[in-house]
């Protein structure tokens, strides 16, 4: 059977949707498509059913596209409000062969997730990081070692409930079942990292529409979100105003001819203005001067935001989203960072732009989860899979009389058993 899945991350400026099918550890990409969201201020869903809408017109592209059923998706959600936990959990291998199973390591993430946590905040994730069994520790689940015990060093994710439950419930609004959450600081670094980064530290900035979030990794953990309030927007704002031109123009300019390598001094004009008999030419030169002092000071409100991690902790920064779409962005950045720099985007066909990292990284979230758990239906049901995997898949998030409580529930419950 086919193993397809869809990756759906809503964003406060676009929602991005990716069809992916796991071979081995590797994604093959069916299908991408992104289109604006609307509805979503700084990360808050304010107008479900706006929501709904442009989830339905991605849907119905992926399916026309693919001849298939989509019934569930991953769910990549901002990292807005997020608080994360570093937390643990044991439990005693009871089986007569003394083998480590995934309901050992279910039970000792259930113990995990009742760590003390404020009222109005829900579990978006628990993420397994280091495991110790015996004499033993492993990064990867020891699944049939042997072993009395085993503990796990758990990466706990929150949000508010204000946050997660208008995504839950819009995407359940839209007919589709979730199989797991996750933050988009957290998704997008599956794809862009590798293991040995996430232990010896790692910064991601992913600069998007309206915002830019920082996240720094150490040891396995993500330790540390946060998020500046300039994005890929600020940049064609700076064009608009200096130019006297609308945003939308500006934002054509950019993606068409923005550039931060002003050493090339390019004349070549692309905008005239009239003020009376006097004609003003706005040339590619003029805008790369824009942008690169643009770039500048969103780096250096990314450079405020990195100061608390301390001198010590020099790390590469990767640079990700569709903000950052622009050439010669990572240069700026390494000259106001002082730092090695890097932008990243996708090297699988069909995903090659910045702004596809989270939802292509959720597939890869969905990997590890399989390591341990085993493979869940795909949630994409192709022509060639019978129908009854359908319907065994419907219904497995909707229950209950507390409608958004209960599905929260069936979501964590889908990777915390938590013993009576």
């Amino acid at each position: 059977m086919k193993k397809v899945y869809a990756s759906l991350d809503i964003g406060s400026s676009t929602i991005k949707l990716v069809v992916g099918e796991m071979l081995n550890t590797n994604v093959q990409v069916l299908f991408a498509s992104h289109l604006p969201s609307h509805g979503i201020k700084k990360g808050l869903i304010i107008d479900e059913e706006a929501v709904k809408q442009d989830i339905a017109k991605l849907i119905q592209e992926a399916e026309a596209s693919l001849d298939a059923k989509i019934t569930s998706v991953l769910l990549n959600i901002p990292a807005n409000q997020c608080r994360l936990y570093s937390v643990s959990g044991s439990a005693q291998i009871l089986s007569t062969d003394h083998k480590i199973r995934s309901t050992d390591i279910e039970k000792a993430l259930g113990k995990a997730s009742k760590f003390e946590r404020r009222k109005n905040e829900a579990l978006v994730s628990m993420i397994p990081v280091m495991y110790y069994f015996g004499e033993q520790s492993s990064y990867e689940a020891p699944l049939n070692k042997t072993a009395y015990s085993i503990k796990v060093d758990v990466l706990a994710i929150t949000t508010t409930k204000k946050i997660l439950y208008p995504y839950i419930r819009v995407v359940e609004g839209s007919g589709l079942d979730i199989l797991y959450v996750s933050i988009n600081a957290y998704s997008a670094a599956k794809e862009v990292f590798d293991e040995a980064y996430l232990h010896d530290g790692a910064v991601l900035v992913d600069v998007g529409h309206h915002s830019s979030t920082i996240s720094y990794f150490e040891d396995g953990f993500l330790k540390y979100v946060t998020l500046t309030a300039e994005g890929g927007y600020d940049l064609s704002k700076k064009v608009a105003m200096n130019w006297q031109i609308p945003i939308a123009k500006a934002e054509t300019y950019k993606i068409k001819y923005g550039s931060c390598n002003v050493e090339m001094k390019e004349q070549d004009i692309i905008h005239s203005t009239k003020d009376g008999s006097d004609v003003h030419n706005y040339t590619k030169y003029d805008l790369s001067m824009l942008l690169y002092g643009g770039v500048e000071e969103l780096m250096l409100k990314v450079k405020e935001k990195l100061a608390i991690l301390g001198e010590d902790k020099k790390y590469e920064i990767v640079i990700i989203g569709g903000g950052a779409e622009i050439e010669g962005f990572d240069k700026v950045a390494r000259n106001v960072l002082g730092r090695p720099v890097r932008c990243y985007r996708p090297q699988a066909i069909g995903v090659r732009k910045m702004n596809y990292v989270s939802a292509l990284g959720m597939i890869y979230y969905l990997v590890d989860r399989n390591k341990i758990y085993g493979d869940v239906i795909s949630s994409v049901v192709l022509p060639d899979i019978s129908n009854t995997m359908s319907l065994r898949f419907k219904g497995l998030t909707k229950t209950n009389t507390n409608p958004t409580e209960g599905k929260i529930k069936k979501l964590i419950d889908r990777f915390v058993t938590e013993e009576e």
